[in-house]
């Protein structure tokens, strides 16, 4: 069941808004369905590379080819995906089964028990309600897009398993085909909320790229830079 990550979704896909004054959906336990915790998918591939800034500095990157007519679909559906593993405090691993994805699996989890701010406070996520956003034509977007990057509304992207040696030799990089999706609850939803709109008809982006502190900014200090292309 390669593709059965939009069979599950597209009810879901359907009721999402697709232009800038449409009614607003609401993301719950409720309106997204409990999915299974690992699936197979070939609609898209990530493929792992390099980034340097100046001459010394080297930034691991991943860039998601979410497919030239699928992109939108695609761009909303891994958008779908967090989100069930933020609502239904899941962890979730999606089999990357496309023959020119370097990356042979997406994970992201969320333990709303484990994201408390004091001693024996448990916060969990109850609903978001989205509207499709306008996003600026530009390559590069700070992120969230409203330049505000304390830590904890930042995503952390790990490739895995961690480096055997104590530094990032080459033969560790060579080892690393899992891609981690790590955040709190605020930062899940941001994040979802950027692929939402990327994938929204109204919105006509060819890429998005969230960067290191050394470039534009959008993702945590220990991050990899991601980006997204509509390839």
């Amino acid at each position: 069941m390669k593709n059965g990550l939009y069979d599950l979704f597209k009810k879901t896909l359907d009721q999402l808004p697709n232009d800038f004054d449409a009614d607003p959906f609401v993301f719950s336990a409720d309106s997204l369905p409990k999915i299974p915790e690992v699936m197979d998918c070939d609609l898209f591939y990530v493929s792992i590379g390099e980034h340097y800034y100046g001459t010394h500095y080297r930034v691991q990157s991943a860039s998601f080819f979410l497919g030239n007519e699928n992109t939108k679909v695609n761009a909303r559906l891994l958008a779908l995906w967090v989100l069930s593993a933020l609502f239904h405090n899941q962890t979730l691993k999606l089999n990357l089964t496309h023959e020119d994805s370097t990356i042979s699996q997406l994970s992201v989890a969320f333990d709303y028990q484990q994201s408390q701010a004091w001693s024996g406070f448990i916060e969990r996520p109850i609903q978001f309600e989205y509207s499709a956003s306008w996003l600026e034509p530009r390559r590069t977007f700070p992120f969230p897009p409203d330049g505000d990057t304390r830590k904890e509304i930042l995503m952390d992207f790990y490739l895995l398993p961690e480096n055997e040696t104590q530094f990032n030799e080459q033969q560790d990089w060579d080892k690393k085909n899992v891609l981690l999706f790590s955040g709190t609850s605020v930062a899940l939803l941001a994040f979802s909320e950027l692929l939402l709109n990327y994938g929204c008809e109204q919105n006509q982006l060819p890429e998005v790229h969230l960067e290191n502190d050394y470039g534009y900014g959008g993702v945590g200090n220990s991050s990899l830079e991601v980006s997204f292309y509509n390839l």
